[in-house]
């Protein structure tokens, strides 16, 4: 909206000052105290994005097309500003003309020094065309093309966007009609709507960068966890690692086991990023099972914009003598009980854990396929997922 309001007053000072008839000096000033305030607060804004770039560690790029971006507009700025300053001279309006002289390069340069101390030896401040700055040698650190600009160039898709190659059309000839006014005056219009087409596309730019700078910051706050059961002769204890940003609490542990018996527990523990915390784990989860189980594990955290659990992951947990854990595995690897649907035969039949089952579901799903199939075969209780000697020896030899 700066932009907005910054365009109409700049053009409508190029109006007056451009027409034949004598401008009122109340108006002039107070179009020139709007375009003093207008300009100040968007560059002040402009860097107060970047104090808050440097505050949270947000990756802000260099690059030689950046540079020459901001030289550009430096010197646009500064032409803004010149051009207000003969025009107001042609006017006879010269303290006017002074003031508007001096105050586009106090500004430019109170931008160019606070810009140059924000980025001044910021580990977020990135070389994005090769190495990172600072690395003399340019071998330093380079930044491999995304996928998406891969697959674009494999299929042979433009590397310019429609707009972009408005962009490159319509501010050239802004440039030159606004130039041509000050021969021509009918020109004037034209120069204007340009003006205005310009300062609409610099808010759309703006707003494409905020859009990415709240990306980035949905990103910090987000959660990225990773867990493991180990046990330790004896005691169970989970590792969660932070591998995020930002600290997050856990709050709650569910456990599930084999039987479908559940188990809650309560628990109250930061776990601040890139650390690793141990959480002991009940053996009650365990009991009356004598030679393993497995189990399921979800973890329940708190972070800084909402609430969430973790996906389920199963772990098998062999067990030695007096029910005491003896060695964790990630994935199953228990014995699945079943009985015959129909004679309710049991006790000796389980079922095969082949092909590699990951979570409950996947191991629910065959049972279910399982009971069926010993539905139908009763009482000779076939299936394909019955546990056999080859499942047995697999076991013993993994």
């Amino acid at each position: 909206m700066l932009s907005i309001f910054l365009g109409f007053v700049f053009a409508g000072l190029l109006l007056i000052l451009s027409g034949n008839a004598t401008p009122s000096r109340v108006a002039v000033w107070i179009l020139l105290l709007g375009t003093f305030s207008l300009m100040t607060a968007l560059l002040c804004f402009h860097l107060t994005a970047h104090q808050v770039f440097k505050f949270w560690g947000i990756f802000f790029p260099k690059s030689r097309v950046r540079t020459i971006g901001g030289i550009a507009m430096n010197l646009g700025i500064l032409s803004m500003f010149v051009i207000l300053s003969r025009l107001l001279w042609d006017k006879k309006l010269h303290p006017e003309g002074a003031v508007v002289l001096g105050f586009g390069i106090l500004l430019i340069g109170f931008a160019l020094v606070t810009h140059i101390t924000l980025l001044k030896d910021s580990p977020h401040y990135l070389q994005v065309d090769g190495a990172r700055v600072g690395d003399d040698t340019g071998k330093g650190l380079t930044y491999p093309e995304s996928k998406e600009h891969s697959d674009r160039i494999d299929k042979g898709e433009p590397a310019m966007s429609r707009r972009q190659k408005i962009r490159i059309l319509a501010i050239p000839t802004a440039m030159g009609f606004c130039l041509l006014s000050f021969r021509w005056t009918q020109v004037n219009v034209v120069a204007t709507i340009l003006l205005l087409y310009i300062t609409l596309e610099y808010v759309l730019a703006n707003q494409e960068n905020l859009e990415l700078f709240r990306r980035q910051l949905e990103r910090q706050e987000r959660v990225f966890l990773h867990f493991g059961l180990v046990c330790k002769n004896g005691p169970l204890y989970l590792q969660v690692s932070n591998l995020g940003i930002s600290n997050f609490l856990l709050t709650g542990i569910r456990v599930r086991t084999q039987d479908l018996a559940e188990f809650n527990y309560r628990v109250h523990q930061v776990i601040e990023s890139g650390k690793t915390g141990e959480i002991s784990l009940p053996r009650d989860a365990c009991a009356d099972h004598p030679l393993s189980v497995d189990l399921e594990i979800t973890l329940e955290f708190v972070g800084l914009d909402a609430r969430g659990k973790t996906e389920p992951k199963c772990f098998n947990v062999s067990m030695a003598l007096d029910n005491i854990p003896n060695e964790t595995t990630e994935g199953l690897n228990g014995l699945w009980g079943v009985r015959c649907p129909r004679c309710h035969l049991g006790g000796m039949l389980f079922m095969s854990m082949k092909n590699d089952l990951r979570t409950f579901a996947e191991a629910l799903a065959r049972k279910d396929l399982l009971l069926a199939d010993l539905g139908n075969t009763c009482p000779d209780h076939r299936s394909e997922w019955l546990m056999g000697m080859d499942d047995v020896n697999g076991r013993r030899n993994p």
